[in-house]
Parts: structure tokens; sequence; C-alpha cells
């Protein structure tokens, strides 16, 4: 299925709307699971993701693959779960280079409001890791969203032609490291 730039952009811009007026949930509450068989990721959720789908590439040309998002808001931020699934993807992504060129290219441009804001004092950190077997990267950007520093941090890997990306944006004086990791351990293949 097909959607538009602007779909995504005012579901994204609902959630961060809501997101301000939620109660952070109890990180001891339990979560809601989700099993995308499709993407063969399970994970918990603090309640029920946005779930969206579209084809890349995102002009009007032949889908070559797709991007697959789950995103729920909570009172600090937003998490975000994202599956690319095409042929071109490889382990090489997972270079530092490619994988912050991925993120700036794909996610940020269909996934952010604002993106020209992200590019403002960014910074960017990077360390290669392992997730479940797999070839993976933790990942850090900072930037300035208008008068507010704001913190994303998660992580990435590939198995076959899907490269995973979950990862937590807040402002940096309300990021919540404790969140993050609820939200990162629930995180599984579900035939690793």
């Amino acid at each position: 299925m097909k959607i538009s730039r602007g779909l995504i952009y005012g579901c994204l811009a609902v959630l961060f709307s809501i997101g301000g007026l939620m109660a952070e949930p109890h990180l001891t509450k339990k979560w809601m699971t989700i099993e995308d068989r499709e993407t063969g990721l399970r994970a918990d959720f603090p309640q029920r993701p946005l779930d969206i789908t579209f084809d890349i590439p995102f002009q009007n040309t032949p889908a070559t693959g797709h991007l697959h998002v789950y995103s729920v808001p909570t009172k600090t931020g937003v998490l975000i779960l994202s599956t690319m699934t095409s042929p071109s993807v490889s382990v090489d992504m997972l270079e530092k280079s490619h994988l912050k060129q991925y993120f700036e290219s794909v996610l940020v441009p269909h996934l952010f409001y604002s993106p020209k804001v992200f590019q403002k004092h960014q910074s960017f950190k990077y360390a290669p890791k392992e997730v479940e077997g797999q070839p993976a990267a933790s990942f850090q950007f900072t930037y300035q969203d208008h008068d507010q520093q704001k913190h994303l941090e998660g992580f990435a890997f590939v198995k076959e032609h899907h490269l995973y990306t979950y990862f937590y944006l807040a402002s940096e004086q309300h990021f919540d490291q404790n969140l993050l990791q609820r939200f990162v351990s629930s995180i599984h293949l579900m035939n690793p």
C-alpha cells in the first residue's frame, strides 16, 4: 500500500501532540506485545503503536522494497521501530557512514515533521555491536530543534534483506534511559 508523505507527517504530528498530553507509562506496567510475521520481529510497546508501511523508493517509480514503521508517543518523546526490506539491504548498511546516510536520507525525510531541523548542530555517535548473533550498531544523534536540544538513541541490525532500526527520541532534558532500555530489551527476532 502506498501512503503519501503528507499522511505520514500528519500521523506523526498527531502522535507528537498527543504524546505531550499522555502520562508516561510506568515501566513495570505490562506493555503490549506485537508480533510482525512479515518483518520477523517481536516487540513491546507501552500501548498500541501506529503501524505504517510504504514502498521504497518513495517517488513515483517501481517499488524495490518496503519500509514498515511502528511508532508510539510517550509523555517525553516517541518510540519508533522500523524495518526496511529490500534486496539492496546488506550488512554494509551497518557501517558508520552508511547507517548515518540511511537515517538522514530515508528515515528523517519521511518520518520527521521538519527534516531540515535535524541537520542543525547535529552530532552523531556510533559503535559496532551484535544483536541476537546478528551484526548490529548502536547510534545516537543530538540536534537543535528550535530552542530545544533533542536526543535520539537506538540500535540497528541486519538479517537477510531486512534492516531493523529502533530508537527513542526525546528532548535531551527529558530523555528517559529506562524507557529506552525497556523498549530495546523487548525486541527479538521470532526466528533467529
